[in-house]
């Protein structure tokens, strides 16, 4: 069997191929000339708006945290641990990143038991692609252009059902099943997933603000599309912004999705009539906007934190991690 070194090796290679093979095929689609010379043209108002958007995206997703996770943490501190490991995943080929941080970050510096971690994560996860599925449903029912779309956003919608309802009822029960019951973690993971069953009205709250968070980053990517000069309203702005997050947020790629949001972008405002010279421009100046809010916050997070080293990050992993048992 591969080890996990080997198996993020192949990760990293099959993301490194991907990222290159969708870079390649969209700059045969564009001409980088007029890609810059729309960028140079934007309008940088309504691009620092979209910035401004941004952090309150990441306030939200802070809140939802703070209902899911049961633990006493702070909503600021939940704030800038969600950045850091976004910026984190930015950086990196692999996608999942800023779980293990955020997981290394709670369980290490603020004592919080891994399961219980682990538990909230899966529910943020899971609600994140649930409020997606249905943003992109709505965009297919009502947007012609994505008509096409209807039966795959079906799939995605009973995917969605499908992971909730695992996490209500196969979550609490891990505790009872064989081996698993013997690992604290599972005990916590279970336990948390029963509390979050019980308190389903929290559970609600945390899919509404999954909703407003994308609703959100959305605004920030109609204000972006205005800039560069791709009139499209506001709903069309929110399902085109999500769909593009969605797709960058599951498929390997480079660091900083490079060009796997242009691939995207293309596909989806070709849709609408856009050429490939302007979705290319909008995805460089959307991932801007996504990116450097958090990229700013999650860095100066780490520095306020000493994590601006890899053996800090070493000390994260599961040797210095609060032990579940007894939790």
């Amino acid at each position: 069997m591969l080890n996990r070194k080997r198996l993020t090796i192949v990760y990293a290679v099959v993301a490194i191929g991907l990222g290159i093979a969708m870079l390649v095929f969209v700059f045969r689609e564009v001409s980088p000339r007029e890609v810059a010379r729309l960028l140079r043209v934007a309008n940088p108002w309504l691009i620092a708006l979209g910035l401004l958007l941004m952090p309150v995206n990441g306030l939200l997703h802070a809140y939802r945290w703070r209902l899911l996770l049961f633990a006493r943490v702070g909503l600021r501190r939940l704030f800038f641990v969600e950045q850091t490991g976004i910026a984190i995943n930015a950086l990196s080929f692999l996608r999942v990143l800023d779980e293990f941080v955020r997981l290394g970050i709670l369980s290490v510096r603020d004592r919080v038991p891994a399961g219980q971690v682990l538990a909230s994560e899966a529910m943020q996860r899971t609600l994140e692609f649930a409020a997606a599925t249905v943003i992109f449903a709505f965009g297919v029912t009502f947007f012609e252009p994505l008509s096409r779309f209807r039966l795959p956003a079906a799939v995605a919608l009973g995917l969605a059902a499908l992971a909730l309802t695992a996490l209500f009822t196969v979550g609490p029960a891990l505790s009872r099943v064989g081996l698993l019951r013997r690992a604290g973690f599972v005990q916590v993971f279970a336990e948390s997933a029963r509390i979050m069953r019980r308190q389903w009205r929290g559970a609600i709250a945390a899919f509404a603000l999954s909703l407003g968070a994308s609703v959100v980053a959305g605004m920030a990517g109609w204000l972006t599309a205005r800039a560069v000069g791709v009139e499209i309203d506001s709903l069309e702005a929110i399902v085109i912004t999500e769909a593009v997050r969605m797709f960058v947020g599951f498929v390997p790629g480079l660091p900083f999705a490079f060009g796997t949001f242009e691939l995207v972008a293309i596909g989806l405002l070709g849709l609408w009539g856009f050429g490939a010279d302007c979705a290319v421009t909008f995805a460089f100046a959307l991932r801007g906007v996504l990116f450097v809010p958090t990229l700013a916050l999650g860095f100066g997070f780490m520095m306020s934190e000493g994590l601006l080293s890899l053996n800090a990050f070493r000390a994260l992993g599961p040797k210095g991690r609060t032990s579940d048992a007894g939790e």
